[in-house]
């Protein structure tokens, strides 16, 4: 190592360190608050005199496990729940055919990469559905998935 790199070294290390203790002090902070006694709450100290776990027996005695608790479940049936229909969505990509597979599975990552795409996709697909619902006019085809004489879309006359 070059005398020349040894400041910029230390400089760097130095940098690192300011950063680390800029993020890391509130979280060292509340945890001190956490464990100092109300009466010394308000006193400048980095180290509090006396510990004391009061506060954490106090939350926890009260309703507060309680919530934590059904927050937990909450959460979990919805974990449960979404990987269940992301597995029966996989199952049906990777596995049955279906017209415009091969198209979705080079798309997909593309659309995991960028969100705002997909927020696109679906409001093209949500209007696309509205104008298949809504009656045909003279000036468009229809759209419907089946006309009433049993013609696939877009083969008939205008109505």
């Amino acid at each position: 190592m070059s005398v020349a790199r040894v400041p910029r070294r230390i400089a760097f290390a130095a940098l690192v360190v300011a950063t680390l203790l800029f993020a890391l002090f509130p979280l060292y902070y509340a945890l001190v608050t956490s464990v100092t006694p109300a009466s010394d709450l308000f006193r400048a100290a980095l180290v509090p005199r006396d510990w004391t776990f009061e506060h954490y027996r106090a939350i926890l005695g009260g309703p507060f496990l309680r919530s934590i608790v059904n927050s937990v479940v909450v959460a979990g049936a919805v974990v449960l729940v979404s990987v269940c229909l992301a597995l029966a969505a996989a199952f049906a990509l990777a596995r049955i055919r279906f017209r415009g597979r091969t198209s979705r599975r080079r798309r997909g990552p593309v659309r995991a990469a960028f969100p705002p795409a997909k927020m696109r996709a679906w409001c093209s697909l949500t209007a696309a559905s509205l104008k298949r619902r809504a009656p045909c006019s003279p000036t468009r085809r229809c759209l419907r998935s089946r006309s009433s004489s049993g013609r696939s879309p877009g083969t008939g006359s205008p109505s």
